[in-house]
């Protein structure tokens, strides 16, 4: 997931507000009540802290995904990421607000994302079903349907362009083909 993040940045700078961009996780509620995500439970609290800050400090929100990325992990990012967010200018206290009042809520909902059906653009890359739900990571969604292609900075721009009745400018620009690779840890 870290590195289709990474590559889809480029996108979400150049295509701005001519998109919505929305990141979900694939997290689960345990038989403890507690949440879990692929990662375990501290990328479950990742998870929920960048869906507060993708609410409420979207502005912010792809440099908070970058700066995580490159300097936390699953294993210590919930003794990190208070740094991380304060370097950048977010209001730490409004995520914590958000984790305590909110977070059961949105847990909820990523977790029933998990559960829809979407279409897939190639059944043979799912045992040949034409409807799959998402339980891996990395997986792109397009206006409803399971994108297949290349994980690039370009294939991923040219296939949410390939998506508007009338591609705007933005979508002549070129951008990297390299399939990027995720790094780094807080120290």
């Amino acid at each position: 997931g870290n590195q289709a993040e990474e590559l889809m940045m480029p996108v979400a700078e150049l295509l701005g507000d001519k998109i919505n961009i929305q990141l979900h996780y694939i997290v689960s509620e345990s038989t403890d009540g507690k949440y879990t995500s692929l990662h375990g439970e501290q990328e479950a609290h990742q998870d929920l802290r960048e869906l507060c800050v993708q609410k409420y400090q979207k502005d912010k929100f792809w440099k908070f995904v970058k700066e995580i990325n490159e300097n936390c992990d699953p294993q210590n990012v919930d003794s990190k990421w208070e740094k991380v967010a304060n370097g950048i200018g977010i209001n730490v206290q409004e995520i914590k607000d958000c984790q305590k009042e909110e977070g059961i809520n949105l847990l909820d909902q990523e977790t029933k994302l998990s559960e829809i059906k979407y279409s897939v653009q190639s059944p043979s890359y799912h045992e040949n079903q034409e409807e799959i739900v998402i339980s891996g990571s990395p997986t792109l969604v397009i206006n409803g349907m399971v994108y297949d292609g290349d994980r690039t900075s370009k294939a991923y721009k040219e296939a949410i362009c390939s998506a508007f009745n009338s591609p705007s400018e933005e979508c002549s620009q070129v951008l990297g083909s390299e399939a990027g690779s995720a790094s780094g840890g807080c120290e």
